[in-house]
Formats: structure tokens, C-alpha cells, sequence
């Protein structure tokens, strides 16, 4: 009895090898990110050009796209992806308050593209503009896509989508 037992459960074993073999045989599918247009794009905010009603930001430190379309998004965005300024750096910035030769040009050069956090006033943020250089005030989460909508470059979905997204 116990050699039946024994016989039944080899060849249920055995039935599954041939399966296991051929799931090892098939390459597991992985997509091919376009790390160059992460770079031209990186720090930009991308549109849907289909339907303009969904936006991704390109983070310049890992290249990796982030929705950026809804207050949750952008909260989540400034709560992870955010530097925090002092207000004596924010005042270095043009937009902000800096103009003529008050401007800090490393600081500013170090920040393109990136979102910004007063120190003191956590809710409220900046975008640094890599067209322009300048501080685009975006407010607050509730206002931040309407803030940013017109900044925003549009492209056709499918070409975002190459973009590798980061983890929300």
C-alpha cells in the first residue's frame, strides 16, 4: 500500500517536469525603456497629446516618469520626489525673487527640472522650469496640474509610455 502511495505520487511529480521545463524554455518578456528620451525630457512635464487630461513628470535624478495629474499625484510627488529650499535659497531663485545679479546660477543649474519645497511652508511648491530656469510657482496639491498644464510638452501616449514609469 505504502509502495502504491508512493508510486501515485512520483508520477503526479513527474507529470509536472515536462511543464516546469517548458515555462523555463519561454524568455520572459521585459520592455525595452528608451533611456534617451528619458534624458531629453528629463525634469519636463509630458501631456497626453490624445486627450490632454493626463500628465507624467520626468524625474531628472532616476530618468523615471511619475503621474502628475490628479492632487494625489502631485501630493505624492512632493511628499517623495521634492527638495526642500530655505526661504534664503528660494530667494536665490529667478521667479521666486531673484533678479539681475542676486540670481545663483550653480543653485539654479543643480535644480532644473525639479519640484521644490519651502522649508517652512511644506505645502506649497515650486517647479523649476528647464526651458526657462525659473521658479513656476505650483501651489498646492489641488492646484499643481492646473499650475503646470500649460508648461507641459504634449506627446502621443504610446511615446510616454517608453518612458520606464517609477514606483508610486
Amino acid at each position: 500500500m505504502i509502495f502504491s502511495l508512493i508510486n501515485f505520487m512520483c508520477k503526479k511529480i513527474y507529470s509536472f517536469i515536462p511543464l516546469g521545463i517548458l515555462l523555463l524554455a519561454i524568455p520572459l518578456q521585459s520592455r525595452a525603456y528608451d533611456w534617451e528620451s528619458a534624458k531629453q525630457w528629463s525634469g519636463r512635464i509630458l501631456i497626453e497629446a490624445e486627450n490632454r487630461t493626463r500628465a507624467w513628470y520626468v524625474d531628472p535624478e532616476n530618468l523615471e516618469r511619475y503621474p502628475f495629474s490628479t492632487p494625489s499625484d502631485a501630493l505624492w510627488l512632493m511628499q517623495n520626489r521634492a527638495v526642500a529650499l530655505n526661504a534664503e535659497d528660494l530667494n536665490k531663485l529667478p521667479g521666486y525673487g531673484a533678479q539681475g545679479p542676486l540670481k545663483d546660477i550653480a543653485l539654479i543649474n543643480s535644480l532644473t527640472g525639479k519640484i521644490i519645497l519651502e522649508s517652512e511652508f511644506q505645502n506649497k511648491a515650486w517647479y523649476i522650469d528647464p526651458i526657462t530656469n525659473s521658479a513656476v510657482y505650483i501651489g498646492t496639491p489641488e492646484t499643481a496640474f492646473s499650475a503646470l498644464a500649460q508648461k507641459g510638452a504634449p506627446l502621443p501616449l504610446a511615446y510616454i509610455l517608453n518612458i520606464k514609469a517609477g514606483r508610486t
